[in-house]
């Protein structure tokens, strides 16, 4: 539950409330992307990341709609979904290009 709302309920205002935000936490993650430089290693990695996290945004905006349209919705979900295993890789990606170069050391 968030304030006072329950999440679990997709026509509850908390419901939208909370999609909006985390649509919000997304943006703001991308635009602070924006402001990092990333060495041509990186580059294509971190412009999907961005993009990937743009795309997101708009995902939890749609998700958080599912009262007045669950069908966009459902498909905003499969799309949130999809990108949940891109990130994961590119995410991969990034750490093996820094391990690669010294700037990150494997823990292993």
């Amino acid at each position: 539950k968030s304030g006072g709302g329950d999440l679990t309920n997709t026509d509850s205002p908390a419901f939208s409330i909370f999609m909006g935000e985390a649509g919000k936490l997304y943006k703001a993650a991308a635009d602070e992307l924006l402001l990092v430089g990333a060495p041509t290693s990186l580059a294509s990695n971190h412009l999907d990341l961005i993009n990937q996290y743009l795309e997101n945004a708009m995902v939890m905006e749609l998700i958080g709609n599912a009262s007045k349209d669950p069908l966009q919705a459902y498909a905003a979900l499969n799309i949130y979904i999809k990108n949940s295993g891109k990130e994961s890789e590119l995410l991969s990606n990034i750490q093996k290009v820094l391990i690669a170069h010294g700037i990150i050391f494997n823990g292993t």
